[in-house]
């Protein structure tokens, strides 16, 4: 991939995400973890963001968004003569992110608190892992992708999804929504898990 993909307002981020009502609830993990599927599993109930690659930005309000990646992964490539995709104004627009999810498949779902650290390093691995990155990143680019992910890890409550690919994910998330509060930065997702 040629050109960086932080910007000075945002990155992207190999991930999946959903609009609930509350804010958006972004999905990581490595390929083949079940972003796509979850957001699948959730989609008629909640809007998918994006299943594959987000925008991760902050908004005037100074919040964290997250927007399907599509479009400014295009911008990078197009000098490559790749058509633009198809993108509503509503997929390009932010939602503020509600939390986020560490992904892993289970027999049973279960949502556990996930440290700062551990955010931090998701959100990071996230950024790298952008389908061809990996050839074109630098000491400097990482650190400034360390930067914006550390910042998200101290805005954003982050938890591990332990999850059966059923809809049954769908009552535990719904009950971790309402916990949630885009406007109360600092609620424990320790109340969530109890």
């Amino acid at each position: 991939m040629n050109g960086d993909t932080s910007r000075a307002d945002g990155f992207l981020l190999h991930g999946g995400g959903v609009r609930t009502p509350k804010g958006a609830l972004l999905f990581l993990g490595p390929s083949g973890v079940g972003k796509s599927t979850i957001c699948e599993l959730l989609s008629p109930e909640f809007p998918t963001i994006a299943d594959d690659c987000l925008y991760v930005s902050r908004n005037k309000q100074n919040r964290w968004t997250a927007a399907n990646g599509r479009f400014h992964m295009w911008t990078l490539r197009r000098e490559s003569g790749i058509a633009p995709p198809s993108i509503t104004g509503a997929e390009l627009c932010g939602t503020p992110i509600l939390a986020i999810m560490l992904l892993s498949q289970d027999t049973h779902n279960l949502i556990e608190p996930l440290d700062g650290q551990a955010l931090c390093a998701m959100i990071t691995n996230g950024v790298i892992e952008i389908s061809g990155q990996s050839q074109s990143y630098n000491a400097i680019r990482v650190l400034r992708w360390f930067e914006l992910a550390a910042q998200v890890a101290r805005a954003v409550p982050g938890s591990r999804l332990r999850f059966a690919k059923t809809h049954d994910v769908l009552r535990n998330l719904d009950d971790f929504v309402r916990v949630l509060s885009v406007d109360d930065k600092n609620t424990s997702l320790e109340e969530c898990v109890e």
